[in-house]
């Protein structure tokens, strides 16, 4: 009874993978996910970590609002999201453009 119990598990468990795999809602986050996570770890690489940390949690918030966007969130853009994009984008221009000793 146990091994059936535990064979009823995996098949349960393999369905529900390839349905991931198969789901291409799923999948397109994952993807671009794992590539921005290869590019920041590219970046901590090249560049100095007070200028890549920084960078890269801003333009978190930047390519998480584009994204929802262009995904077709229904939400419409208010004031005050468009205020703190531009603020972080603003701040990150600051310390980029700031010289790193």
């Amino acid at each position: 009874m146990v091994a059936r119990a535990d064979a009823n598990v995996l098949a349960n468990v393999l369905a529900e993978l390839r349905w991931l795999v198969l789901n291409w809602r799923y999948m397109v986050p994952f993807v671009v996910n794992q590539l921005g996570s290869l590019v920041y770890i590219r970046a901590l690489a090249l560049a100095d970590l007070c200028v890549v940390v920084p960078a890269v949690n801003s333009l978190t918030l930047v390519f998480t609002v584009l994204t929802e966007r262009l995904l077709g969130n229904d939400e419409p853009l208010t004031v005050a999201r468009f205020g703190g994009v531009a603020l972080l984008v603003s701040g990150l221009a600051i310390c980029l453009s700031a010289p790193v000793s």
